[in-house]
């Protein structure tokens, strides 16, 4: 099985979501990814973070309710990706708010993780 960068694995997780999405009749909006490197020089980091772009946030928020949680967030890794100081305590800190959280380290692990979620009543 090949090894995929974190940007295919994304990508893929989103190919397959727009599926699954459509099949299940969920709003394809409902998983969106929450856009926080910073890319384009000092000024746009500057920018964005103005914006409010935060250090450590998931890569994904899936705003669907499930059993105790107010949604999912979701960060993705590679296959030998690490967490961040900063992003677990931003997972940490979500978690304390009542959202499910994950850290997936493909895309068949993202897929598994949000269909035994979706699954809670």
């Amino acid at each position: 099985m090949p090894r995929y960068t974190e940007f295919k694995s994304c990508c893929a997780l989103m190919e397959w979501w727009s599926f699954y999405a459509r099949i299940n009749k969920f709003y394809e909006g409902l998983l969106f990814h929450c856009p926080n490197q910073s890319a384009g020089g000092v000024k746009n980091g500057r920018n964005l973070q103005r914006m409010g772009v935060r250090k450590g946030q998931p890569d994904y928020m899936l705003a669907i309710p499930r059993g105790v949680y107010h949604g999912m967030f979701i960060e993705m890794k590679s296959a030998d990706g690490r967490l961040s100081p900063e992003q677990k305590v931003a997972l940490d800190k979500l978690a304390q708010q009542g959202y499910c959280i994950a850290a997936f380290y493909s895309t068949d692990e993202a897929r598994n993780g949000i269909e035994a979620y979706l699954k809670q009543p």
